[in-house]
């Protein structure tokens, strides 16, 4: 047996892969790690005949990830995988246990360590699995801590949080830190901090109840966080509202759940670069929007226009005021659960569909594709809305469709 080992050891040796040159070994590396790595634990299935099945009891933490993969082959490839930033650089980590916080929180740490300092970094954590009352503001403080140490190296950040508050603390901490170097750097010109200076893509998914608008936790200073964002161009959130101080000016695709605020138009002026822009709803605010900068704003770039549930709730003047004369592809998902004729466009109050339907007609945008999709409306109100559009004379009868069904968000 010890020579058959022996044997099978010397044929390792004369495999073509250890001829491989490295540079090529390097790209086969790159290109199998190109996905995230991440560290979770799992809990185990609790036994309801035992006196302790009320205590949860959480496996050992385990690694995910082709990176860690390469490392555990051979003392070769672990150096050469280790060597490598791009394999470190993109990883996330959720459901941490009591016992697995300090665990974690060193992963997090090896991690952006093996990446290097200028290697841009993509991070993905869910905070909102944070949840054991003894231990949740601890074992979140000390991922926040990590992350407000390498927040200039942010380039792809997602975040889930049951609130929008529970990133107070990385406010906090970044604005010290700020303070810090300007009096290290005696900068005494009051100009505001800039903490994710190379952020490209955020995500920010977070509890919100559609009944109380005017929720405190809304307006919590973490998004202070977000005020300067310079080279941000994908924004995804769960509630986006005409007040919130995010930075949107650089955007070219956004995506939020709801919007709050009177009129799109709004919105528009201050994503003067937006190309693409999905919502699910638009809520009328409890305070008012500032004033369009003129009475009917035009935006010349946004070209994807997503509206995914328009409804009773739906803001009915939330195109006034707004002209898109560049927009080509269009998806309406209506739903009216209540009544067929609230939106029935001969209908004596202002409805949303014919408030939309007035700003296309109103942007003289020529449309490619159009998609309305019907929940209890009648298929009179589909054929109406599309009365009178200009369309691509380049464009299919199919790519004009009336269907039944929702988007799910």
């Amino acid at each position: 047996m010890e020579v058959y080992k022996t044997l099978v050891c010397q044929k390792s040796l004369l495999s073509p892969i250890r001829r491989l040159p490295v540079e090529l070994l390097t790209e086969v590396f790159k290109l199998v790690g190109t996905g995230p790595i991440s560290f979770k634990t799992d809990l185990l299935e609790v036994d309801f005949e035992k006196e302790d099945a009320q205590k949860q009891r959480w496996a050992r933490e385990r690694l995910f990830g082709s990176g860690f993969t390469l490392t555990w082959v051979c003392y070769r490839w672990r150096q050469h995988a280790l060597a490598l930033p791009e394999l470190w650089s993109s990883f996330s980590f959720g459901s941490i246990g009591q016992e697995d916080s300090p665990v974690a929180i060193a992963f997090l740490k090896e991690c952006i360590r093996r990446s290097g300092n200028r290697t841009p970094l993509d991070i993905c954590i869910d905070l909102d699995s944070i949840r054991c009352p003894a231990w949740h503001d601890s074992a979140q403080l000390g991922v926040i801590a990590v992350l407000a140490e390498h927040a200039e190296g942010l380039r792809n950040f997602e975040c889930c949080v049951d609130r929008i508050g529970a990133l107070d603390g990385l406010y906090h901490i970044l604005v010290l830190q700020e303070s810090v170097k300007r009096s290290i750097t005696r900068n005494t010109r009051n100009t505001p901090f800039t903490f994710l200076p190379h952020l490209e893509s955020l995500t920010l998914v977070f509890d919100f109840d559609v009944k109380n608008l005017r929720d405190p936790s809304l307006t919590s200073p973490a998004l202070k966080i977000f005020s300067a964002l310079p080279r941000l161009h994908t924004l995804e959130m769960t509630c986006l509202r005409a007040t919130d101080a995010i930075d949107v000016s650089s955007l070219k695709m956004l995506k939020t759940q709801y919007y709050v605020g009177d009129t799109v138009a709004y919105l528009l002026e201050r994503c003067p670069n937006l190309e693409s822009l999905t919502v699910q709803s638009v809520l009328n605010s409890p305070f008012p929007d500032p004033p369009t900068s003129s009475p009917t704003f035009s935006h010349v770039n946004l070209i994807n226009l997503r509206v995914t549930a328009i409804d009773e709730d739906f803001a009915s003047n939330a195109w006034k005021s707004l002209r898109l004369p560049k927009l080509e592809h269009l998806l309406v998902a209506v739903n009216a659960s209540r009544a067929n004729r609230y939106f029935f466009p001969n209908a004596n109050r202002e409805d949303p569909i014919s408030d939309l339907k007035k700003m296309l007609l109103r942007s003289e945008c020529t449309l490619s594709t159009v998609t309305f999709l019907r929940i209890n409306i009648l298929l009179a109100v589909a054929n109406w809305f599309f009365d009178g559009l200009k369309r691509n004379p380049d464009s299919k009868e199919s790519d004009f469709m009336i269907e039944e069904g929702f988007i799910k968000w």
